[in-house]
């Protein structure tokens, strides 16, 4: 991990190490404590579990208080936080407080312009970082003019930058030749209310919308701020985040649920425009949502104070603390370029969820046991799971849970069947094998595996041995490793 403080100017790292080379390298689909499968997260899934890997101030991480996460250019992760400014090179952190330049630890927003610089918004003001050191080692310069809170920040196609405080919007050269300008909105703030402009969007018309503390707004060159009017039981209240996806939705985060409006980027508005609502559960729908991110494959993630919500085209996910979430207080969440997502927390750090991860099924989703022997496939290529014990039971995948069906043994007395791995299975013909410590059964073919219980064995081979392995070659020979004497 970096030092606190290079020993030369020079900002610039090592060549960064992308987080999509962060991955899990060794997979293991059986393991004695429940069944996990290898999965894409955007796969329907309904009993999914998130392979969440969780970062905190223990890992180098600036804080725990998540603000907001940005993916620059070149693949480095930016996370603001309560307590300062944090890189991430999918290796290490790289952490910056006010002794590097920041005017306030506390970051807000953090951008990304098109001529590749990063543009910081602190409860102190605007920096921009430097590409060197200043002779007194301060990594970002201030941006002149702007000195409050900086809450959004983005980019018009004039090569501009637009910043927003809590009352003011303020235009800047991304130069930086002269100092940033304040715009009068025109938006009439009510009297002993919030006023808030925490998100900012440029549409592909160079119209500049706002989502404020009063609903959401859109203005053009030249003119006032005007609202977005929008049915009553579609947009309510302070606005969070703003998202345009590749389709040209714009997606609208606020307090109460998150909507997407399917008209809201024409120029001009329609003057209602129709508002989507995904169904939420009933948590998620009266959360405040915070973050918005699109992932590669076209779902919306959003980050919300009950959870997490990722929306795509065919079904909606929502997860808890039960779907291994540390934490369902959400405040920011980004998608990066090869579909891992990265999601913020109140106060217990960033949480990173692998594109491709694991689906974890336990005794909650049909198991009868967590501990796992054997993965095998029945003879229609149904996944069939072998728990120890019970061992007189088969487990069938039946869409996103796992049906126990018991197999008919004859009394033998107990079974301690300690055997793993290369057990219980189908042969080639689709009849199923059964070790034993009494000897290996053989069960006849049947149509439908819910059969099983009614099937007696037709035939029983080494009686008087405990069966351990099995292993079917690939001329349809079964060899058999057992505990006994019998030839």
């Amino acid at each position: 991990m970096e030092g606190t403080r290079p020993g030369s100017n020079q900002l610039s790292t090592p060549t960064p190490v992308h987080p999509r080379m962060s991955r899990i390298r060794r997979l293991r689909v059986a393991s004695m404590l429940g069944l996990t499968v290898l999965t894409v997260l955007s796969a329907p899934a309904v009993a999914e579990h998130l392979a969440v890997h969780t970062y905190t101030i223990a890992d180098g991480l600036a804080g725990d208080q998540i603000t907001t996460i940005v993916q620059d250019r070149q693949g480095f992760l930016w996370i603001g936080t309560r307590t300062g400014l944090s890189r991430f090179d999918g290796v290490a952190f790289r952490s910056f407080d006010t002794e590097d330049g920041l005017p306030y630890a506390s970051v807000w927003s953090v951008f990304e312009s098109s001529d590749g610089n990063l543009w910081v918004g602190t409860r102190g003001g605007l920096v921009r970082m430097r590409l060197e050191r200043s002779p007194k080692g301060l990594a970002f310069e201030p941006v002149p003019g702007i000195t409050e809170g900086v809450s959004a920040i983005a980019e018009d196609p004039a090569g501009g930058l637009w910043a927003a405080t809590e009352e003011t919007l303020f235009h800047c050269d991304l130069s930086l030749d002269r100092p940033c300008t304040p715009i009068d909105t025109g938006i009439q703030w009510l009297p002993n209310e919030g006023r808030s402009t925490e998100a900012l969007l440029v549409d592909s018309s160079g119209a500049l919308w706002l989502g404020t503390s009063l609903g959401l707004y859109r203005m053009t060159t030249g003119g006032p701020a005007s609202r977005v009017e929008v049915p009553a039981d579609g947009l309510q209240g302070r606005v969070r985040d703003l998202l345009v996806d590749r389709s040209g939705r714009m997606w609208v985060s606020s307090i109460g649920a998150a909507h997407f409006a399917a008209d809201l980027t024409g120029s001009p508005p329609a003057p209602a425009p129709e508002i989507v609502r995904p169904s939420f559960d009933e948590a998620i729908d009266r959360a405040a949502a915070f973050d918005l991110s699109e992932g590669p494959d076209g779902s919306v993630w959003i980050a919300t104070h009950s959870g997490l919500a990722v929306v795509s085209r065919e079904t909606v996910k929502v997860h808890h603390r039960d779907t291994d979430l540390v934490t369902e207080h959400l405040s920011a969440v980004l998608v990066d370029d090869a579909g891992n997502a990265w999601i913020g927390a109140e106060s217990h750090g960033l949480m990173r969820v692998n594109s491709t991860g694991f689906t974890s099924y336990v005794e909650s989703d049909g198991l009868a046991s967590p501990r796992m022997a054997s993965v095998t496939l029945s003879p229609a290529g149904r996944i069939v799971a072998i728990a120890q014990p019970p061992e007189d039971m088969i487990h069938l995948l039946e869409g996103d849970r796992f049906v126990p069906i018991e197999i008919q043994l004859p009394e033998l007395g107990p079974r301690p069947g300690w055997g793993m791995n290369q057990v219980t299975f189908f042969d080639h013909e689709g009849k199923l094998r059964v070790p034993s410590p009494y000897g290996l059964f053989r069960f006849p073919v049947v149509a439908d595996l819910h059969a099983l219980p009614t099937v007696s064995p037709e035939a029983r081979y080494l009686p008087d041995n405990e069966v351990f392995r099995l292993f079917e070659d690939s001329r349809g020979n079964l060899w058999i490793g057992a505990f006994g004497s019998s030839r």
